[in-house]
């Protein structure tokens, strides 16, 4: 599993969905999240059922999700050797370390502090918002429970008999 299949199933999905009525859209997007709950788990497509462009219910209308906040965890040090492999040569500060998200923010990733990564100001702007030193072999503690919120808030109100 790689980055490369995470972008295949945000294109599928985005395809399909494609000029597509709202209530339309939230059944393509329930369709993979059955999918993925009835099956073998398939890590690319869960964080691809993450996206922001997914935060929308079946009238159009975005919406928030949860966030279990940062603001009582403590980084003390550069923890770019778990994305790369390279210590931190700079030796920052406990001060001076930013929080980053593992799984990126503007992907769907949540303020958790399962998601949580520290990171020197250089670092983190190397890392940007890439999937760099993401561990594709481990899934995230944080995503059923982002999935499940998405799906009772893009799909509540909609009687599935009638659209």
């Amino acid at each position: 599993m790689t980055e490369m299949a995470y972008y295949d199933c945000l294109s599928r999905i985005q395809n399909e969905m494609k000029n597509k009525s709202f209530s339309d859209m939230a059944k393509i997007w329930e369709k993979y999240f059955l999918d993925l709950r009835n099956n073998d788990y398939f890590l690319p497509l869960g964080l691809a059922l993450c996206h922001r462009d997914f935060w929308i219910d079946w009238n159009g209308n975005s919406f928030d999700l949860t966030e279990e906040g940062w603001a009582n965890l403590v980084v003390s040090d550069c923890q770019f050797e778990k994305i790369s492999g390279i210590a931190c040569p700079w030796n920052p500060l406990p001060g001076d370390i930013e929080r980053d998200h593992w799984w990126p923010k503007s992907l769907g990733g949540p303020f958790s502090g399962h998601n949580l990564l520290g990171l020197c100001r250089i670092h983190n702007l190397a890392k940007g918002n890439g999937l760099r030193g993401f561990d594709w072999n481990v899934k995230p503690r944080w995503i059923d429970s982002r999935l499940d919120e998405i799906h009772q808030k893009k799909l509540f109100g909609l009687n599935k008999n009638y659209v």
